[in-house]
């Protein structure tokens, strides 16, 4: 789980970690969309009692090796 202490760290962390598919939108209109991803976000899912943005995540890792 990842937890962040502001909405300005959970965007930064989603402006990064969804560049594949933000680059996809106008330049001009990315900071629109990261915003409005956060605010629903934090609607939906509230800080917590330890007053952290918590994002529940699976993370998997794969090596592969050519014979």
């Amino acid at each position: 789980m990842m937890a962040y202490d502001t909405t300005r760290k959970l965007a930064g962390w989603f402006r990064t970690t969804s560049l594949p598919y933000t680059s996809r939108i106008p330049i001009d209109r990315q900071e629109d969309f990261i915003s409005q991803v956060i605010e629903s976000y934090v609607a939906r899912y509230p800080k917590d009692e330890n007053k952290k943005i918590c994002v529940k995540m699976d993370r998997l890792e794969v090596e592969a090796y050519r014979s």
